[in-house]
């Protein structure tokens, strides 16, 4: 199965920028393979 996700938010709540939730993220896209997920492309458009 593919699945597309799209996320949409402004600068200011934006996780990457967070200092506190930026590194769950980080860790949470890396631990995806870990239950079987792959992530085939992810793509960020900053306007």
């Amino acid at each position: 199965m593919l699945f597309m996700i799209t996320m949409t938010h402004d600068y200011s709540t934006c996780q990457t920028h967070d200092p506190e939730r930026g590194p769950l993220w980080k860790n949470t896209l890396a631990s995806l393979p870990d239950h079987g997920l792959k992530i085939h492309a992810n793509y960020v458009n900053r306007l």
